[in-house]
């Protein structure tokens, strides 16, 4: 089970915020952000995979999922396309311990 409710932290282990109103960035806000987004190289996706990525971003809402391997390596790609590298860090240390070499 993952916790999506994590907060990422910065390199001082602070909690890395979205602006200056101080909310913290969460696992979560970042995987569903991720899972949501349309891509410019992606424009020929098709429904059902548009349909596939916002059920598990509803999952991921829910606050705490079991996310298959595909759903994950999924969920670190969009992740990896979107973010600057530490909040990437951040949220692959949560969803797959084991690739953070």
């Amino acid at each position: 089970m993952i916790d999506f409710k994590k907060v990422l932290t910065d390199l001082t282990g602070a909690a890395l915020k979205f602006d200056e109103n101080g909310k913290d960035i969460t696992l979560g806000s970042v995987c569903e952000t991720a899972l949501l987004a349309a891509f410019v190289d992606e424009r020929d996706l098709s429904g059902e995979e548009k349909t596939r990525r916002a059920l598990i971003a509803m999952r991921v809402h829910a606050g705490e999922a079991d996310l298959t391997v595909d759903e994950i390596s999924l969920t670190k790609r969009l992740v990896g396309k979107l973010y600057p590298p530490l909040v990437v860090l951040r949220a692959w240390e949560i969803l797959d311990p084991a690739s953070i070499k």
